[in-house]
């Protein structure tokens, strides 16, 4: 699959301007692009892919049962994408930085062994059972 997104500046007034494409792909589904909520939008960049016939006549398809256009559904599409790319790049800071935190604590002789983190929760059971007027289980 190719991607091509060429920002065109110069000419922001037309809007609908296609881009070239080349004569080789079978074929081109060419779709403006928003940065900008759906109602405020400034559709400034176009976005022209190849994909296979197959993909491109069941897309528009589906989009055409959901009565909404491609060019919608695509820009849905992407937003998804690059929220759920910004969400996994903080997810790997935030492990990335308890790993870390973890590491730091070892290194200087801050952790419990197996047999004593098991020490603290029996009594911590018996406690419990006690508290509760419950027998040994």
């Amino acid at each position: 699959m190719q991607i091509q997104v060429r920002l065109n500046w110069s000419e922001r007034t037309d809007r609908y301007r296609r881009l070239s494409v080349a004569e080789s792909m079978d074929v081109v589904y060419t779709s403006l692009i928003s940065t900008f909520p759906e109602l405020l939008m400034s559709k400034e960049a176009m976005f022209t892919m190849k994909l296979e016939s197959e993909l491109r006549d069941a897309f528009m398809a589906e989009a055409e049962a959901s009565h909404r256009p491609a060019s919608q559904v695509v820009r849905e599409l992407m937003r998804e994408f690059v929220e759920r790319q910004r969400q996994a790049r903080e997810y790997d800071v935030f492990l990335r930085a308890k790993v870390d935190t973890a590491r730091a604590q070892i290194a200087s002789g801050q952790y419990a062994s197996d047999a004593d983190v098991e020490a603290r929760f029996a009594a911590r059971r018996t406690a419990l059972r006690a508290k509760a007027g419950g027998a040994d289980a």
